[in-house]
């Protein structure tokens, strides 16, 4: 119904109400018997339409309040999906401007680094995902021509011994990759095979001890052990590790080296400590053999020097500070001269004022 049709309707109600006994008087004589019945029936014709107006109204009025709250809802829910999309599409990028914003101005660095390299460093680094709280490499020389090398032996047998536990401190499971590599330079043509640098155990599990290796010719098959480029290669990934669960590794191979030669080892994963072991075996001993060891660490020679210890025919030494992906450990030994061997005599033991064997450094 229209504006001007409900003002009519309510016009006529109201004249019905208030207009009937004038009007039914004037065409009406009292006497008359219709008189009372027409105007009993046009005053309460009059009160219904009313009435039914009246309701009209409040019913229009409480649809127009409930199309109101449909239409307010759905423009609630509009907004609120207009908003996350201009949160995502525009909140978030600045966030991310901000945030490199603040790298590029924290560090003069920044600048030369390419987004690969910038990703490397978060994923190895800033973000790892696995973190090792101790590595261990024990080295075992062996002369490879017998008990007494010393008097002209070229080559040693050296046995690398790896052990080391990892944790996954991501929020999420994730694979960790054991990877590991000799030097399968030195091939002379008198070595048999079975002198030949190669991995002899592999292994790794959530407990300790580790008592199930794998099998190494099933990994060489694999294609997980590779021989190349004058390595040999052990590249294999395990399986999810859970967040903060552990994984305790062990790697042992061998390769030939020289007896006056340079050995360099470096960590991929971020580690607390690392402790290094040298023992040198089947007649090598330290007053006629000289090791220096040198740290590959922001740690300083001086501090590194103090942690060096002798037993026997066993020199070690530690790394306690976290060491960066690369950085790590670097050795090199050589036969001493038997003039030189006789002039300094056998190595001292460890102290304050001796704080490692003839040749360390």
């Amino acid at each position: 119904m229209t504006r001007g049709k409900s003002v009519l309707v309510w016009a006529g109600a109201l004249a019905l109400v208030f207009g009937a006994k004038p009007v039914v008087a004037f065409l009406l004589p009292a006497e008359s018997r219709l008189h009372n019945l027409l105007e009993y029936g046009l005053e309460h014709l009059g009160v219904v339409l009313v009435v039914a107006l009246v309701i009209r109204a409040t019913l229009e009025a409480a649809s127009q309040s409930e199309f109101l709250n449909v239409v307010n809802e759905q423009l609630r829910s509009e907004i609120k999906k207009t908003t996350k999309a201009v949160a995502e599409e525009s909140i978030h990028p600045l966030g991310d401007a901000i945030k490199s914003l603040t790298t590029n101005l924290s560090y003069r660095i920044s600048k030369f680094l390419d987004a690969p390299l910038r990703k490397q460093l978060e994923d190895s680094v800033l973000n790892a995902t696995f973190f090792r709280p101790e590595y261990k490499l024990h080295l075992k020389l062996e002369p490879l021509g017998g008990p007494h090398p010393i008097d002209g032996a070229e080559l040693l047998k050296v046995y690398i011994v790896l052990s080391y536990e990892v944790v996954n401190v991501s929020e999420k499971p994730a694979s960790y990759t054991v990877e590991s590599w000799l030097d399968d330079v030195i091939q002379p043509a008198k070595t048999v095979t079975a002198e030949r640098s190669r991995f002899n155990r592999i292994a790794f599990s959530e407990h300790k001890p580790l008592q199930l290796p794998y099998s190494v010719s099933d990994l060489e098959d694999g294609g997980h052990i590779k021989r190349e480029n004058g390595t040999v290669r052990l590249h294999l990934t395990t399986e999810a590790v859970q967040p903060g669960c552990h994984l305790f590794v062990e790697v042992e191979g061998a390769q030939l080296m020289r007896a006056q030669d340079h050995f360099i080892w470096n960590l991929v994963t971020l580690t607390q400590k690392l402790d290094i072991v040298v023992e040198l075996m089947e007649g090598l001993t330290f007053d006629k053999f000289d090791v220096w060891p040198r740290e590959m660490h922001h740690l300083g020679h001086e501090a590194f020097r103090h942690t060096y210890k002798t037993t026997d025919n066993v020199f070690s030494m530690t790394i306690d500070q976290v060491l960066l992906p690369f950085q790590g450990i670097e050795l090199r030994w050589s036969p001493r001269l038997a003039s030189e061997a006789a002039r300094t005599g056998a190595a001292a033991p460890v102290s304050a004022a001796n704080p490692a064997p003839p040749g360390a450094s």
